[in-house]
C-alpha cells in the first residue's frame, strides 16, 4: 500500500505540476511528499560525474527558496 504511493506519487508537486496525476497540496500522500524531498536532496548531495556534490547549505537554499510550488512547505 504505502510503497504503490510512494512510488506513484512521489513526482507530484505541492503546486499541482507533477505527474502523473497531477495531485496538489494535501491531495499527494504524505509518505510520497516526504520521500519528494529526500529524494530531491539525496541527489544534490551526492556527487556526480557531470557536477560536484553541493554542501547541505547550499541544497537546503535550493529547496526552500528555488523551488517554489515544487515541495510541501510545512515538510520543508
Amino acid at each position: 500500500g504505502m510503497a504503490a504511493e510512494i512510488v506513484r506519487s512521489h513526482h507530484e508537486k505541492w503546486d499541482g505540476s507533477g505527474y502523473p496525476d497531477g495531485l496538489a497540496g494535501e491531495h499527494i500522500p504524505l509518505a510520497a511528499r516526504v520521500v519528494a524531498i529526500v529524494s530531491v536532496y539525496d541527489t544534490l548531495r551526492t556527487k556526480r560525474p557531470h557536477r560536484p556534490a553541493l554542501s547541505h547549505n547550499q541544497v537546503v537554499r535550493l529547496l526552500t527558496t528555488e523551488s517554489p510550488g515544487e515541495f510541501d512547505p510545512t515538510l520543508l
